[in-house]
């Protein structure tokens, strides 16, 4: 293949990864409208975002049918479900319908990340990976401001509308310039597995949503809590036993991969709630004791530093991985994550300490993003390469949603009492410090990590 060629293949598959990466966050900022919008309750609206952790099984069928294919079959469904919520968008059923069908863009960026990998040579492959798993810090970075925008011109429709022009242009760039080259798995499809999973996460993503509704030993709760416990006991089993199973318990539990995974839950949290934190502390009242009282359009521009971070670091980070290996960078970038947040919690007064937060935490979030899907291809044969990548994209999404349920425990427990939307000083500390701490664990995980790795 051209270089002309490879650079089309690309910006192809990169550009799906963007507009997947922007379905999480374009729905953050219209939370708080939903649940009049919907005529529902506010735990009721959460599901809006959170339905679309439901669906992540067209990593495997990647694996099993071809994965230019899967990657088309997810980008049209995520189509569809865009012009449903759009046309819909008062009818919160049929915006869930929407959500869940967006849903299937989860698996986007794991098929994108094999699909290049068997594509394209080894070293454009590593820019590539890098390029790819940049655009889930670009979309999480831009989606916040865009939804704003978006949200303030056309309301919720308007954001469906612009998913659905996304979902279109990169189909046809995936169909016209991405070719159709894999190495297939043997077996079949686990439709009883992949069942017992959606119902495990449901109930999970349930509990998670409701609990605060429920309360913690209400019937509803405790039939969900069994409900979760039944699916993972029921869920083991069946993947050990199965040919084909959804996710390999027995490559997922290689050391290695239990790392990759934990890292990615650890990372992926501390990105989504610093985005999180970061809006809060921009947009709450300046006669707060953390708030800069900027307006929710222009609060979005204090995470740009972060996404253009992400986009100028995928070439770097590549470099850096060539010359240092992957296990050295993703430490790197572990440990610039750290000491990203330590800093806003010892400096956390003004515009500018904002700002050096956003950039340092974007350049430690792409060293981190760039290096861990090739880490998790490193530890894989081709033939799961998809599987194996969407059990770790899996748990990155997870994290979102567990980022967004602590988020809403610090606003419960630590918010303002007279401005009860807004944390306090103490509340917001915490929140930095925990994700702090987790960017420290990661950093030493890293060092449990195989110092050598196959080649892609």
């Amino acid at each position: 293949m051209t270089r002309p060629a490879d650079r089309r293949v690309l910006w192809a598959i990169a550009s799906t990864g963007l507009v997947s990466s922007l379905q999480f966050t374009l729905m953050v900022p219209a939370l708080p409208s939903m649940p009049e919008a919907l005529n529902v309750s506010v735990s009721d609206a959460s599901w809006v975002v959170t339905i679309t952790l439901v669906t992540p099984i067209l990593a495997r069928l990647a694996d099993l049918h071809g994965r230019k294919k899967m990657l088309l079959v997810a980008m049209i469904t995520l189509g569809v479900g865009s012009l449903i919520a759009a046309v819909w968008a008062s009818n919160f059923w049929l915006v869930m319908l929407g959500r869940a069908m967006q849903g299937f863009g989860t698996t986007i960026v794991p098929i994108g990340v094999s699909l290049l990998r068997g594509i394209l040579p080894r070293e454009r492959a590593v820019i590539g990976i890098a390029m790819l798993s940049a655009t889930v810090g670009v979309g999480s970075g831009f989606g916040l401001p865009l939804a704003g925008v978006l949200l303030h011109f056309g309301g919720l429709p308007l954001t469906f509308i612009v998913s659905a022009i996304g979902a279109v242009i990169t189909s046809v760039m995936v169909w016209r310039w991405v070719p159709d080259r894999h190495e297939s798995a043997p077996g079949s499809f686990d439709l009883v597995g992949a069942a017992v999973l959606a119902a495990g996460l449901t109930a999970i993503l349930l509990i998670v949503s409701k609990v605060g509704e429920w309360g913690i030993a209400s019937v509803p709760t405790v039939i969900a809590a069994i409900v979760a416990c039944v699916s993972v006991a029921l869920f083991i089993p069946l993947q050990l036993r199965s040919p084909s199973p959804v996710i390999d318990l027995r490559l997922a539990m290689r050391p290695a991969m239990v790392i990759a995974n934990a890292l990615a839950f650890f990372t992926s949290f501390a990105m989504f709630s610093n985005h999180l934190l970061t809006m809060q502390e921009a947009v709450a009242p300046a006669s707060t004791d953390i708030g800069l009282g900027l307006p929710e359009i222009a609060a979005g521009l204090v995470l740009v530093p972060f996404a253009i971070a992400m986009v100028a670091g995928a070439q770097p980070t590549a470099a850096l991985m060539r010359r240092f290996g992957t296990r050295t960078v993703l430490m790197l970038g572990c440990a610039v994550m750290t000491v990203a947040f330590a800093f806003h919690v010892m400096v956390h007064n003004g515009l500018i300490a904002l700002l050096v937060t956003t950039l340092i935490a974007g350049i430690g979030t792409t060293l981190v993003f760039g290096s861990l899907p090739t880490l998790v291809l490193d530890v894989v044969p081709i033939e799961q390469a998809s599987s194996a990548s969407g059990l770790n994209s899996l748990l990155r999404s997870i994290s979102g949603a567990a980022a967004s349920a602590a988020f809403a425990f610090l606003l419960t427990t630590f918010g303002i009492d007279l401005l009860p939307d807004f944390l306090t000083e103490t509340g917001l500390m915490i929140g930095f410090g925990t994700i702090a701490l987790f960017c420290l664990l990661s950093t030493v995980l890293t060092w449990f990590l195989p110092r050598r790795q196959q080649s892609l």
